[in-house]
């Protein structure tokens, strides 16, 4: 079966039509490819700079059947996040105060893929 030049397989022009073998020869290749995903974002507050504020988050039931990586994005320069705990059903968001004493809340996106 000829492929792209990405290796995408597609049928060749003088083949004999099966479309259920071509669908399967796709599903695969894309299935080799392509991870699994989940995405979402959480609010933490952090009221003050005495300590760590966590927040547990869940992924959808049966999304992942190993540990996924995680990347997370933020926008404060007074708040650190982190996380632990991750397994295939969540993970903890944990935050806490660089600088300043006032509270703040920062909302953490946050991606986990498993290839």
């Amino acid at each position: 079966m000829p492929a792209t030049p990405r290796g995408l397989p597609y049928p060749a022009d003088d083949a004999r039509p099966d479309v259920p073998a071509d669908i399967r020869a796709l599903a695969e290749w894309l299935d080799e490819r392509i991870g699994i995903v989940a995405t979402g974002a959480a609010a933490i507050n952090v009221p003050d700079n005495a300590g760590v504020y966590d927040v547990a988050v869940t992924f959808p039931a049966g999304r992942f059947t190993a540990t996924p990586r995680i990347s997370l994005a933020w926008s404060s320069n007074r708040v650190a996040v982190s996380i632990a705990g991750v397994t295939v059903n969540g993970m903890t968001l944990s935050a806490r105060m660089l600088s300043g004493v006032s509270a703040t809340a920062v909302t953490v996106h946050w991606t986990a893929t498993q290839r």
